[in-house]
């Protein structure tokens, strides 16, 4: 694959990260641009369903924690709205109960906070290349 064409393949699938940490959202989304993906933030996870509905958003990465609503509920809410939407919870807490949780509410992934940023960008190129691999899918079969 040319550099250009994974340029455009990053940005063919929007990220969003939803945190209630202002600074955190801000150097995640950086972070991302500068690798050449599309990435936008939230501070308040209850204005996410309809931000993800406007800016047809792929990936989410969704703190589990915040002051305005769980995340929990969150990623149940955005999996009811399409189950297609790649979720990945992050955590600064270390919980088996929160892991197992996330995982029934149909979690894409698991993110522990504080994690390095080739971390975060293996998991996002993950996501983008399975999502790609089903668009081809769809393409090609409906």
């Amino acid at each position: 694959m040319k550099k250009t064409e994974e340029e455009d393949f990053r940005k063919d699938f929007n990220i969003l990260i939803i945190d209630d940490e202002q600074s955190f959202v801000e150097m995640i989304s950086k972070f991302l641009i500068s690798e050449g993906f599309t990435s936008l933030y939230l501070t308040d996870p209850t204005k996410a369903l309809k931000f993800i509905e406007k800016n047809k958003i792929k990936i989410v990465f969704i703190d589990l924690c915040m002051p305005e609503e769980s995340g929990m509920l969150l990623l149940k809410k955005i999996k009811e709205y399409d189950s297609m939407i790649q979720c990945i919870m992050m955590t600064g807490y270390n919980s088996q109960l929160s892991f197992k949780a996330s995982l029934k509410v149909h979690a894409d992934d698991y993110l522990m906070k504080p994690f390095n940023l080739l971390e975060l960008k293996n998991i996002v190129e993950y996501f983008v290349c399975k999502l790609k691999r089903w668009d081809e899918v769809q393409k090609t079969f409906f």
